[in-house]
């Protein structure tokens, strides 16, 4: 398994480099024009997106918190699928000389 390196520095501690490790999964070099690569991007903004989709909220905690519940109801199985999502995209990415990869489509821009 794959896990894009975004540079976050909670991926940067040796806690984490070691748990990774442990488990098999590679640290793959994330570039900075790319944020599609992030698990997150495939998954759980679209999830959690969808399940907000017409609520009107008094507040932003009460919107955190329900944005918060609906994470939590997401199985371990969820989260695995988001993970393979994002290191088929890695591949992808790789495979077309590093450019920046947007949604299913993959779109190369030049600089």
């Amino acid at each position: 398994m794959l896990q894009g390196q975004d540079n976050y520095p909670t991926l940067n501690s040796v806690s984490i480099k070691m748990s990774l490790a442990k488990q098999a999964i590679r640290i793959v070099e994330h570039q900075p024009y790319s944020p599609d690569l992030v698990p997150c991007d495939f998954f759980l903004f679209p999830v959690v997106k969808s399940a907000l989709k017409g609520i009107r909220f008094v507040s932003a905690d009460a919107m955190k918190a329900e944005a918060t519940e609906v994470m939590r109801g997401l199985s371990g199985n969820d989260l695995k699928h988001s993970f393979g999502r994002s290191e088929i995209h890695i591949e992808r990415y790789k495979g077309r000389g590093w450019g920046y990869i947007k949604d299913d489509n993959i779109k190369i821009v030049k600089n």
